[in-house]
């Protein structure tokens, strides 16, 4: 149940628009932060920067200070988006991390979703597979290569067309 939260929140932040979130952090930094959904950092930014406002009206080094702050919150706010994108990514790429599998599959593992989707129409192409199943083509590739390697599936040419298909061994 926390992995699925998890993900859910990197999947979120990592929809986020780099532009929005960096405009709006650098001119009013909790609301940049609170578009990014980052509650805590929001909250801390919200008192840094009331404090570096009020002080910097009487101080030329405050106003600086503000200054920098608004940049290096804004960068910071924007980097960790970026990361989300990386690592959701990542995560989109793993089998082992994402459950999101079609309806029709729920709770099976790729390697089984795939292979009664072959065993189901007897050969199929990578794009075919893709389709029927709905799983991403990283996690396709990746699975048909460990079914290859398990001996399960072998892929071969088709005489008809020469296109690469895979059938249940």
């Amino acid at each position: 149940m926390k992995d699925s939260n998890n993900l859910e929140q990197i999947r979120n932040k990592a929809n986020k628009n780099r532009w929005i979130a960096g405009v709006l952090t650098f001119f009013v930094a909790p609301v940049g932060y609170f578009y990014t959904l980052r509650y805590k950092a929001a909250l801390i930014s919200f008192i840094v920067y009331i404090i570096l406002v009020g002080a910097s009206e009487e101080n030329e080094t405050m106003e600086t200070l503000l200054g920098f702050f608004a940049i290096s919150v804004t960068v910071e706010n924007v980097i960790s988006i970026n990361k989300a994108k990386n690592k959701f990514k990542e995560l989109e790429g793993n089998t082992n991390q994402l459950t999101n599998y079609p309806s029709s599959f729920s709770g099976n593992s790729p390697d089984i979703i795939i292979l009664k989707a072959i065993n189901n129409r007897g050969e199929m192409t990578v794009s075919e597979i893709v389709i029927a199943t709905e799983l991403s083509p990283q996690i396709v590739k990746k699975t048909l290569l460990d079914l290859e390697n398990e001996h399960l599936i072998y892929g071969y040419n088709r005489e008809s067309d020469g296109a690469v298909v895979y059938k249940n061994i």
